[in-house]
């Protein structure tokens, strides 16, 4: 599962930034305006979402709940919004704003001009936080003891970093795959497809690995069952009462310092 995840993301990310940097009317500055106005509204709408979710869902059913819109999403854009691009964006009433408005306006303007390009930014984003923060690790730490933890999650980082060799190739073939294509072929529209089929592909794997593991293993009368791997049901918690929670966590002051840091310096670098 997590080779999978990680194989997706690294594809999402190095699609996202080319789609919105390189697309006409657009450019890098952008992506700040991205970042702050659309992708933390909507990570934030999110959580709310999930928290609410998770209220009224059993495990199983919030998993694929969430992922399966990201998994639609992906395939609708790479066969159906790319393609239709031209006739879904609205260049004209974009050209009219900038020139109204001026060239200090191009980040905001651009978002509304290549939109359907902004959502996939913010949804290959969310893929990262999300499905490999929230789901992979979820399920994991759901499954597996501190004592197996040990063990086993060093092999999940090892694993991780198997995918990216791999996911880095796939990249590298599509882009060599356009420099092939006769004239008049959208080459990106082709390796577009091509790499988002395979997303679209290894996202209905991630959910099979998940209801295969949940199904046939631990469900199986003949593995050992142990009492510590019983967790106790914990009282159910308000958004709120969820912050407080948190808040009065050092341990968790210091995780949210860490990538807060991180998301400054990475965004500089």
């Amino acid at each position: 599962m997590f080779f999978c995840i990680l194989f997706n993301y690294t594809i999402l990310r190095d699609t996202k930034d080319v789609l919105v940097v390189t697309a006409k009317g657009s450019s890098a500055e952008i992506i700040p305006f991205l970042k702050t106005w659309v992708n933390l509204p909507m990570a934030i709408g999110f959580m709310l979402a999930y928290s609410k979710l998770s209220d009224v869902l059993s495990r199983e059913a919030l998993f694929y709940t969430v992922i399966f819109p990201f998994i639609a999403f992906f395939g609708l854009f790479g066969f159906v919004l790319y393609p239709l691009r031209d006739a879904i964006h609205p260049t004209a009433l974009a050209d009219k704003l900038l020139a109204a408005l001026g060239p200090s306006f191009l980040g905001p303007v651009a978002i509304l001009r290549i939109w359907s390009f902004c959502l996939f930014y913010v949804m290959a984003e969310l893929w990262g936080s999300v499905v490999v923060s929230v789901l992979f690790w979820g399920f994991a730490n759901q499954i597996t003891t501190v004592d197996e933890a040990k063990e086993f999650y060093p092999l999940f980082g090892l694993g991780a970093n198997i995918a990216l060799i791999f996911s880095g190739r796939t990249v590298k073939y599509f882009s060599n795959l356009r420099k092939t294509m006769g004239p008049g072929v959208d080459g990106w529209e082709v390796s577009l497809k091509g790499m988002m089929g395979i997303v679209v592909l290894l996202g209905l794997v991630i959910t099979s690995i998940y209801w295969g593991v949940n199904k046939l293993v631990l469900n199986d009368p003949s593995l050992p069952k142990s009492d510590h791997k019983k967790k106790k049901n914990k009282p159910k918690l308000s958004m709120k009462e969820s912050m407080k929670v948190l808040i009065s966590s050092k341990y968790v002051r210091g995780l949210a310092t860490l990538v807060v840091a991180y998301g400054i310096i990475i965004n500089f670098v």
